[in-house]
């Protein structure tokens, strides 16, 4: 548990730009 592995990362920074997304949309809208 030491290393994390890359697709962990990269499913973290995607689920960050998502939920800004979602947020910046529903305030949008």
């Amino acid at each position: 548990m030491g290393k994390k592995s890359p697709s962990s990362i990269v499913s973290y920074i995607f689920s960050c730009f998502f939920w800004q997304f979602l947020t910046m949309f529903y305030h949008v809208v």
